[in-house]
């Protein structure tokens, strides 16, 4: 059965890596809990790793390979994870604020009440990922592909798109990048005093025709008035 790593002993493979003029070999690697705050991991091959609860904050994963690594309540703020592959990988309750994840691979991850504030998420693939309870606001999600994701819902087309979020108590607002609300009375407070009004009606017809769409898959808290209370998410 495979020890848990060291930093010292990941560093040291990063530097024989480098070395040698290969990528780090960490497949399968123990790195639960592990301290790689700042490391560079660009490159690495860190599939199937165990790096639940790790801090990789500030870390450069950038082209990593992570595919169906545990990332679970693992620490990624600010980490740079452009174009890595986490197909698969579980992201659970996962630190991502401010993360760079534009164009990474995340087909099938499972970012269930993983936190993305900031996160940069263009162009990256999230086609059958779960995004339950995420926590997308102020998350760039431009030209990211959401095909088949659980979770939220997206209505694109003209100006900004809108999405909705799963949430066990009822559905999250998001709209663009930096609008993030819980109830249909906070979006109406913003959107009807936008100065560019037709793009506030835009966004509320964009709101009823998501709001609809979760309906019909039965999303917890669609069943209550669209309107109901008047507090922020969190």
């Amino acid at each position: 059965m495979p020890k848990p790593m060291s930093r010292k002993e990941v560093l040291a493979e990063i530097k024989a890596a480098e070395t040698a003029g290969r990528r780090a070999e960490l497949r399968g690697a123990i790195l639960s809990g592990a301290d790689l705050r700042g490391a560079d991991l660009r490159g690495a091959i860190l599939s199937v790793a165990d790096l639940s609860d790790a801090d990789l904050s500030d870390a450069d994963l950038s082209g990593a390979n992570l595919r169906d690594a545990n990332l679970s309540g693992a620490n990624l703020r600010s980490a740079i994870l452009r174009s890595a592959n986490l197909s698969g990988a579980i992201l659970s309750g996962a630190i991502l604020s401010v993360a760079d994840l534009s164009d990474a691979d995340l087909s099938g991850a499972n970012l269930r009440s993983a936190i993305l504030r900031d996160a940069g998420l263009r162009g990256a693939d999230l086609s059958g990922a779960n995004l339950r309870d995420a926590n997308l606001s102020g998350a760039n999600l431009r030209d990211a592909n959401l095909r088949d994701a659980t979770g939220i819902v997206e209505i694109g087309g003209l100006d900004w798109s809108l999405y909705l979020i799963s949430w066990a108590d009822r559905p999250r607002i998001k709209g663009g990048i930096c609008r993030w609300f819980r109830t249909r009375t906070e979006a109406e407070r913003y959107w009807c005093a936008h100065p560019k009004k037709a793009h506030g009606q835009l966004m509320l017809l964009k709101l009823d025709a998501a709001w609809n769409i979760a309906q019909a898959l039965g999303w917890e808290g669609t069943d209550a008035p669209l309107d109901a209370g008047t507090e922020v998410a969190k």
